[in-house]
């Protein structure tokens, strides 16, 4: 016999349940008279869960889903843990905003699943609020930065991993002519002179990949044609973007 094979199934399956990182719950229908589901009571629950809800697992085991959480009923969530036992169709939100009563009616968003198992729902979910603000503070970054970017008189795009053009200011038609959306596409090997796109293009590579450039070094005057003819020179500066994961994504100039 190897070792652990005389555990208890139940003792492993709490200690599986206990280690898990997201709050998991069996919640079991309670039924009226007539046999329609009207509440949920806790029958099990793993240590996150308890800790989520600030409740000890004696306190939690027994209760009313109604009596913890009664805007389950507002928010439609109950009808939809009721259509779980009643179709056997597992429950998948995502992104899910609810006023947990527990925390004072704090607005929390989560990651939901839960899926039937007879009578009762074996329910999980993940707090996934600092995700979202962070999405937001993001959202708010790019806002503000292209409204800066746009006041800019300066000539300012932005370019993907390969060099192409996937935005540029409106400030660029006062400067050489060209509509914003003409350039989109475009690397500036279509507006840099050949004998000078060698020197901009190392020097971009460079900061794409993440070398560090003294500023003196970074700011290079380069000859970009306009619309109508000629050249204008222009400082260049090159900054590398970065998505979520500081990857570099492409560049800023």
């Amino acid at each position: 016999m190897r070792p652990g094979d005389s555990v208890d199934p139940a003792v492993r399956l709490r200690a599986t349940l206990d280690s898990l990182l997201d709050p998991h719950v069996v919640l079991t229908a309670v039924r009226d008279a007539s046999g329609e589901i009207v509440d949920f009571e806790y029958t099990d629950a793993n240590t996150a869960a308890c800790e989520y809800n600030g409740l000890t697992y004696a306190q939690l085991i027994g209760s009313r889903l109604l009596d913890l959480l009664p805007g389950h009923l507002s928010t439609g969530l109950m009808e939809k843990y009721r259509t779980v036992i009643e179709t056997g169709v597992p429950l998948v939100l995502d992104d899910y905003v609810y006023a947990l009563e527990l925390r004072g009616g704090e607005e929390r968003h989560f990651d939901i699943r839960g899926v039937g198992l007879g009578d009762s729902i074996v329910y999980t979910w993940r707090d996934v609020t600092d995700r979202q603000e962070r999405i937001r503070a993001l959202e708010r970054a790019e806002r503000e930065y292209r409204s800066l970017a746009e006041a800019t008189t300066d000539m300012a795009y932005r370019t993907d991993a390969t060099g192409a053009i996937v935005w540029a200011s409106p400030s660029v038609t006062k400067v050489l002519g060209w509509e914003p959306e003409e350039l989109i596409g475009h690397t500036m090997q279509d507006f840099v002179p050949a004998e000078e796109f060698a020197e901009h293009s190392q020097r971009r590579a460079k900061v794409y990949s993440g070398e560090w450039l003294p500023n003196r070094e970074q700011e290079r005057v380069f000859h970009i044609l306009r619309k109508s003819g000629g050249a204008v020179p222009m400082a260049a500066v090159v900054n590398r973007d970065l998505d979520e994961k500081a990857t570099g994504t492409g560049g800023f100039s």
